[in-house]
């Protein structure tokens, strides 16, 4: 029994072993926290810069190696090149008006005035349009209630187209007939005629009564040349004259006689409805008297003048 070894004496293997893994776990502690120690301190991470999408490009060589070579310009180009940008160019207008052409159209009167029982066709050459040159004058007479009409065979031109009634007015149409455009329809109207009124003076304001005016269609003639076919009123005793049922277009006017007009003719251009001449004054014819008086009274101004033009009259006639 002295032989056996005292448990108690001798050092466990047990023992030895635990206390070097106890070592071995303290360095790595040590280690990991040195290792936190000498880490830099940074800001925490925020939102970076959005990232950059690079879209597939073409080279632009090879862009313009892809397209065709524009053709060369030809001798036309170079002349419409070398012309001014002013507008476009100009067609050739040569046989513009080679040809024949014709005309329809319709008639009509203003609401509340009846058809006319008969009524003119008028064709002149335009005053507003180009190649009235070759546009020809015509007159066709219409009976009936025909309201329709057609023109054929028209040189190409342009044209004033109206119709004419007694006592109604006819307002012009300017049609233009040409080598695009041979035919053309227009719709006419017939609308109501008008008055011309006036009034005459004295030199001193007095009314001049009974003073012949004359109304003549159409501008005045040459100097040299007296009008006709004229139609006569007097002046009034509020020295005022009017003319009636007066179309539209050019007039000329005559104070006295056409023989032996008081002034130069007047020419006027009337519109309907209505047209009112502005105030004549003429001198007045007085009679010289004595200081003594007389017993029969001197005649009035207006009256000696309308007396005059009376006799002015009878002796040209």
């Amino acid at each position: 029994m002295s032989d056996l070894p005292n448990p108690g004496s001798c050092p466990s293997p047990h023992g030895g072993s635990a206390a070097l893994l106890l070592v071995l776990l303290m360095l790595v502690v040590l280690g990991f926290v040195a290792y936190l120690w000498l880490l830099p301190v940074s800001a925490p991470p925020g939102p970076g810069p959005a990232p950059v999408t690079q879209t597939p490009t073409e080279s632009r060589t090879s862009k313009s190696a892809e397209r065709p070579a524009a053709p060369a310009p030809t001798a036309e180009d170079r002349v419409v090149a070398a012309a001014p940008a002013t507008g476009p160019r100009r067609v050739d207008d040569s046989n513009r008006f080679h040809g024949r052409g014709s005309l329809r159209g319709s008639v009509d009167t203003t609401v509340g005035k009846d058809f006319p029982a008969t009524w003119t066709l008028i064709l002149e050459p335009s005053r507003a349009l180009t190649g009235r040159e070759g546009a020809v004058a015509k007159r066709i007479e219409f009976t009936g209630d025909e309201r329709e009409f057609e023109v054929p065979d028209l040189p190409l031109a342009g044209y004033a187209v109206r119709a004419e009634a007694p006592g109604y007015n006819g307002l012009p149409v300017h049609v233009l007939l040409e080598r695009t455009s041979s035919s053309a329809y227009v719709m006419l109207q017939l609308g109501p005629a008008g008055f011309l009124t006036g009034r005459l003076n004295g030199s001193t304001g007095e009314p001049l009564e009974g003073i012949p005016v004359w109304l003549f269609d159409g501008a005045a003639p040459p100097a040299a040349q007296v009008p006709t076919g004229g139609r006569k009123t007097y002046s009034l005793a509020d020295g005022t004259w009017r003319f009636d049922v007066v179309l539209d277009g050019p007039h000329t006017l005559v104070y006295g006689t056409p023989t032996a007009p008081m002034v130069a003719p007047v020419e006027l251009q009337f519109h309907a409805p209505s047209l009112t001449v502005p105030r004549r004054t003429f001198r007045s014819s007085r009679r010289s008297t004595s200081s003594s008086r007389t017993s029969s009274p001197s005649p009035s101004p207006g009256r000696a003048c309308a007396a005059a033009a009376r006799r002015a009259a009878a002796s040209s006639s």
